[in-house]
């Protein structure tokens, strides 16, 4: 026998009927299991934050020439400015204080650690130009969280988000 011989007796036998009906239950099983490992990829796909870090987020930066993290930033900003038009002085202390946290979310997801006062504690001033009056503001408004009789007047509280839009700006969040 030739090596052409073998070679055809073993093509023929692979596509044999015989073999193929002996195979059939063993390419049932991979079959439900190729189709169970494609659901369960579609599943991790969409559940898990992943993917979201991997390439959502890089595909945002490039089509928005902004950081994924603040893309929220202009509606978060919007709803703050719109408590104090309500002149009223428990919405504004609301206002400084969400003002606040949206400061420390950001420098966290810059990559400060620790809490507010630490991460504006690292910032140096040849980094952000305000960085004192945003320290002082954060006291103010730390006394604002402690002291619910503490006075603020719609004034005061425009001067302070001021204060923030500036940094948000020197941050280039908007």
């Amino acid at each position: 026998m030739t090596t052409s011989e073998v070679f055809s007796s073993i093509i023929s036998y692979l596509f044999s009927s015989e073999l193929q009906q002996t195979l059939y239950p063993i390419r049932a099983v991979f079959s439900i299991f190729s189709a169970f490992f494609f659901v369960m990829t579609v599943w991790f796909f969409l559940n898990t934050s992943w993917f979201k870090e991997i390439f959502l987020q890089d595909f945002v930066e490039i089509l928005t020439y902004k950081g994924y993290w603040n893309i929220g930033a202009k509606t978060k900003w919007r709803k703050i400015t719109n408590r104090i038009k309500k002149h009223k002085e428990e919405d504004c202390k609301l206002a400084l204080i969400e003002a606040d946290n949206m400061l420390d979310e950001t420098l966290g997801q810059i990559g400060y650690i620790g809490s507010l006062e630490e991460k504006l504690g690292q910032i140096k001033e040849d980094t952000i130009s305000n960085i004192i009056e945003v320290r002082k503001v954060h006291t103010v408004i730390n006394s604002i969280k402690h002291d619910p009789n503490y006075n603020l007047s719609v004034g005061q509280t425009d001067r302070f988000l001021d204060i923030y839009r500036k940094i948000f700006k020197d941050l280039e969040i908007f």
